[in-house]
């Protein structure tokens, strides 16, 4: 039952309230136990997102320079191909296919 009750008084400042209270609000929930958890799951998603975008970042990096020392150069289009990938496992098999590769038309097919 509390928690209905804090769950819609939550709900209507959300919808009724002025910024100015809403911000005061925030600091008074930031001081208790349910603040606190909130505060610490965030930072670990935050921590976890982090981790899994560094180490796509790395893998693309991995690619466009494997793709830049195999054939000197690297075409736009092939450049925005590859960053737009965000699948950890497609890099792996796209790394291998570059070393493998003969041309860049063989890479284009892998993506």
């Amino acid at each position: 039952m509390q928690s209905v009750v804090i769950a819609t008084v939550l709900g209507l400042a959300d919808k009724y309230v002025r910024k100015e209270y809403i911000d005061r609000l925030k600091e008074v929930v930031r001081m208790t136990r349910i603040g606190a958890a909130l505060i610490e799951e965030g930072r670990k998603e935050g921590i976890k997102k982090g981790r899994i975008e560094g180490k796509i970042e790395g893998r693309k990096e991995a690619v466009l320079n494997a793709i830049k020392a195999k054939f000197d150069t690297i075409p736009d289009d092939l450049k925005e191909k590859v960053i737009k990938i965000n699948n950890e496992e497609k890099f792996d098999e796209l790394l291998i296919a570059v070393i493998k590769s003969n041309s860049i038309d063989e890479i284009y097919k892998m993506i």
